[in-house]
């Protein structure tokens, strides 16, 4: 055990409290990790399956974790579409330059706080990816975090960004029977042992000071949000529950997953997974939707 991951295991208790109050948006779903073989997969945990705990103990095993199957991501969205906090993910994955990341992330931040919010930003990977994430001291509309999240990474292309940074939450509401997207809280990385640092000003916290830093977010007031944006047709369709994955091989041998109408789809050709083409051999996450 490194040092960082004893400091972490050691404050596990009190950053468990801390998220419940401040991070945790429903307590019938949460993200997580599942290992096979050399692969680590994404998955949508749900209240009653196999190997479900309650949430305050899944956040304490979260903050302690020596493990993929033990990290914890949350979902953005509470059934009555209301949100505790958003988040910005500025990706790294493809030899992004850490430097105008942070650049990046500091104009955001910065306009965050223009429109009087603190956005708090973490190195979550060790190689340049960044969250910046922005707290509210109670739970408000969705749609109106979804469209202040929208608003403020608007310059993303002046900014340098080679992409635009995914925001969570993803959409302005979700369908009564739906869950929404979740993202990973700031803890140990999924696929290394690397634990999140928080941004100081001028360098980049020790474990101590970014437990410290998280532990004294009380979270902003909720005055000055944007106006939303809804698309009401959209926003009354009831999501279509797992089994309604669509399955359909082209010509040219590729398969296309889609559901629910969404714009954004994988593609995986059949021979990569032997022509059976599942949501559980797909990259996607059904149930992020």
């Amino acid at each position: 055990m490194n040092s960082d991951t004893k400091t972490w295991s050691e404050n596990a208790g009190p950053l468990a409290a801390w998220a419940m109050c401040r991070l945790v948006n429903r307590e019938d779903c949460r993200g997580g990790y599942w290992t096979r073989g050399d692969k680590i997969n994404r998955t949508t945990r749900k209240a009653g399956q196999p190997y479900w705990s309650h949430t305050p103990e899944a956040l304490r095993c979260h903050f302690a974790a020596t493990a993929p199957e033990a990290i914890v991501g949350l979902h953005t969205t509470s059934p009555e579409n209301t949100s505790r906090w958003l988040a910005i993910d500025i990706d790294a994955h493809d030899g992004e330059d850490p430097a105008a990341n942070l650049s990046a992330a500091l104009a955001i931040a910065a306009e965050f706080r223009r429109r009087g919010f603190m956005a708090y930003i973490f190195d979550s990977d060790g190689r340049g990816g960044l969250h910046l994430w922005v707290i509210f001291s109670e739970p408000v509309p969705t749609a109106s975090l979804f469209r202040l999240a929208q608003l403020c990474i608007a310059d993303w292309r002046e900014l340098g960004l080679p992409t635009k940074p995914e925001t969570f939450p993803k959409q302005p509401v979700i369908a009564s029977n739906g869950f929404g997207n979740w993202i990973r809280i700031p803890g140990r990385h999924h696929r290394r042992e690397h634990w999140s640092r928080v941004w100081l000003g001028n360098r980049w916290g020790t474990a101590d000071e970014t437990i410290t830093a998280i532990l004294g977010i009380d979270g902003d007031a909720p005055r000055g949000l944007p106006e939303p944006i809804i698309d009401e047709a959209t926003a009354s369709r009831p999501r279509k529950p797992r089994g309604a994955w669509m399955q359909e091989a082209t010509q040219g041998c590729y398969a296309r997953l889609t559901m629910d109408g969404l714009n954004d789809a994988c593609c995986l050709t059949v021979a990569q997974v032997g022509g059976n083409i599942t949501p559980e051999n797909c990259e996607f996450d059904p149930d992020d939707i």
